[in-house]
């Protein structure tokens, strides 16, 4: 079988330059370059002297390593793990089970991420005492939506535009109408009064 056909895992155990994980002399803490992930949920990796040992994760949070990261490496013998990662392109998962509880003590809660946030649940809750939107563009989609507000609700708008494709209907005690312009009324039929 030809070097290239072999895996990482493979050539770690046939290369000459190679050394298995209970040949590695001393302690070790250093660097380890991420090879491949193995199929027992492992990751092999090669050590600055140039040998390759198989590590587990350890890290205080859930990480998928990717070819050619990084990672803190410490182990002897045959006890080999990763608690750190020094350089990644891998993707960062934290995941819980059960109800989370993420809370800012007396401080505030910040999320941003460099090309957006995205929350995503099969029901999502806003609760404040005010509640601010700033956005360049704002777009909404719903089947249906309800709003209810006791006290006043203003609109301040450059211009106002609605295309509703059934019925219109609007219902108040009082309403008033007022343009500094042409106020136009267009319709097939226009009834007024009862």
């Amino acid at each position: 079988m030809s070097d290239t056909t072999l895996s990482a895992a493979e050539r770690a155990k046939t290369s000459p330059d190679a050394r298995p994980a209970s040949q590695v002399p001393g302690d070790y803490l250093g660097p380890g370059r991420v090879l491949e992930t193995t199929p027992t949920g492992g990751v092999l990796v090669s050590l600055e002297e140039g040998s390759q040992v198989e590590v587990s994760l350890a890290l205080a949070f859930a990480y998928q390593p990717s070819p050619g990261d990084s990672l803190l490496v410490a182990g002897r013998d045959r006890g080999w793990y990763a608690i750190g990662v020094l350089a990644g392109s891998g993707s960062p998962n934290l995941s819980f089970e059960g109800d989370v509880d993420l809370h800012a003590v007396g401080g505030t809660l910040t999320l941003s991420g460099d090309e957006g946030v995205e929350v995503e649940g099969r029901e999502v809750t806003l609760s404040a005492d005010t509640l601010r939107t700033f956005a360049g563009s704002l777009s909404e989609k719903a089947d249906e939506a309800y709003r209810w507000v006791t006290g006043l609700v203003t609109l301040r708008a450059g211009q106002s535009r609605r295309v509703i494709e059934g019925e219109d209907y609007n219902q108040s005690q009082d309403s008033i109408h007022l343009a500094k312009g042409t106020v136009k009324i267009d319709g097939h039929q226009i009834h007024m009064g009862h």
